[in-house]
């Protein structure tokens, strides 16, 4: 085996590697969702006469075509060193079938939003009056993840406003994605804004929360010297929290959109084998089987100019570097996904309350590939798991963010810190955060006063207020 390259070498391949359309093609085709990648074939399937749609087991003459036909090679290999630049190279993981009898009952294909919070809602160790209360609260949803209806029109004799109000906050809100449930473009800002890391929060917290809640419909000129007076801020300030508020999502269901032309198929398959063991399985079903059209080939040694020689070879090119950018794309979610389950071991055998922190970085150095492919490949990728089916980022957005660092090693540090505060001073919660964050915990004002509640620890109002 290999090591891997070092700066200079890493460095020279780069340079040595150009950017041309086919390789911008590969690379966005890591990007697409499963459903953009069946429209993506379809459309080179019609706009590519060399690219066709095979049978199983079918098999190609790639040897029969001319040698000039093989100078794109090239580019196939510099897609492939584009992927492993950093890093040993990866090998290929074997292929398996699903069978029919493998299951009690069959693997759902496709899984709606609703069913997707529900099958979350499901995992969570929470009373029966909650679940209850949480199950009312998504049904009634809107296709943008809202919840618009009042809770005094939800609300009966089991289920008190009350009840709805604190699921609302601390059970649905807190689900993937995260502030469904939201009862207005405001309150899914500050649950945003609540649950930022130290380094994911560019601005003052003050400034952000001030504008959200007092200032959203002046975000402009006009309104700053108002925000500026008002919340006691500078100007700077104050365009740096706008910034941050305008990159906000501001819809909740954004990407999961309840509808006919938008479905969740899963990428791949955590399925267990006869040891107990987990595999993982690319989901290849409803993806045709491609390869080059041989008539095109044939017809490439007899062409009787150079431009029609000329079109084949590019067609031929096109078709030849299409498929093999779709087998990389394959490998790499694989890749990616078998890291996951190496790093996430206890989340499949024990279930979703022992997900650990993970970061990009962790599995781009397992599997010997760049944090921006691994990052490409998590986006809008789905996992079929003993749990429900779940974005493959989903696996690196719990846990303390930044690392694998446990919670008991969070409590712990955060116990110490405040235990060694000035009693005349107490700390804040964005203070505790700013201090973590120095040490390396990359963690939300949010979970900090979870935590400190868990541990116990009043606020630091409340510890100032008991001398």
């Amino acid at each position: 085996m290999r090591t891997g390259m070092s700066l200079g070498q890493t460095q020279t391949l780069q340079q040595s590697l150009v950017m041309t359309p086919a390789l911008q093609q590969a690379i966005k085709l890591l990007q697409l969702s499963r459903l953009e990648l069946e429209e993506q074939i379809e459309t080179e399937l019609l706009e590519n006469p060399v690219l066709e749609a095979e049978p199983a087991g079918s098999t190609d003459e790639w040897d029969e075509v001319p040698a000039q036909v093989s100078e794109g090679e090239k580019e196939i290999n510099d897609f492939e060193n584009y992927l492993n630049s950093y890093g040993e190279n990866f090998s290929e993981g074997a292929s398996y079938e699903i069978p029919d009898d493998e299951y009690e009952t069959p693997i759902k294909n496709r899984e709606s939003f609703t069913a997707m919070l529900l099958g979350q809602l499901g995992l969570m160790k929470i009373g029966e009056e909650q679940r209850g209360a949480a199950y009312i609260l998504v049904n009634n949803l809107d296709e943008d993840g809202y919840l618009r209806v009042p809770l005094e029109e939800l609300a009966s004799e089991h289920y008190p406003v009350a009840l709805l109000e604190e699921v609302l906050v601390e059970v649905v809100q807190n689900l993937e994605p995260l502030g469904v449930g939201s009862r207005s473009i405001k309150e899914f800002l500050l649950v945003q804004l609540e649950n930022m890391s130290h380094r994911e929060l560019t601005a003052p917290y003050d400034v952000v929360r001030g504008i959200i809640e007092k200032f959203l419909e002046e975000m402009d000129k006009k309104g700053l010297k108002k925000i500026t007076r008002v919340l006691k801020c500078t100007e700077e300030e104050a365009l740096e929290a706008i910034a941050l508020i305008r990159d906000m999502e501001p819809v909740p269901a954004q990407g999961y959109v309840d509808d006919e032309n938008s479905t969740v198929i899963p990428d791949v398959y955590y399925v267990k084998d006869k040891d107990g063991q987990f595999l993982v399985l690319t989901n290849d079903d409803g993806l045709p089987r491609l390869n080059v059209n041989h008539s095109y080939i044939q017809l490439a040694k007899s062409a009787p100019d150079k431009e029609s020689y000329a079109y084949i070879e590019r067609k031929y090119q096109a078709a030849k570097w299409f498929i093999k950018s779709i087998e990389q794309r394959q490998k790499t979610i694989l890749r990616v996904a078998q890291s996951i389950l190496k790093f996430q071991g206890e989340f499949f055998h024990r279930g979703p309350m022992y997900l650990k922190g993970l970061n990009l970085r962790e599995v781009a150095d397992d599997i010997g590939v760049h944090e921006s492919t691994v990052s490409r490949v998590t986006t809008s990728k789905y996992a079929h798991t003993p749990y429900g089916i779940y974005e493959l980022k989903f696996f690196f957005g719990s846990g303390i963010k930044g690392g694998s660092l446990s919670v008991d090693v969070l409590k712990h540090r955060l116990r110490e810190i405040i235990e060694g505060e000035n009693p005349q001073k107490p700390l804040s919660d964005e203070k505790l955060v700013s201090m973590l964050a120095a040490e390396g915990f990359d963690v939300a004002r949010r979970t900090v006063a979870k935590y400190r509640a868990d541990l116990g620890i009043p606020t630091a109002s409340a510890r100032k207020n008991k001398l």
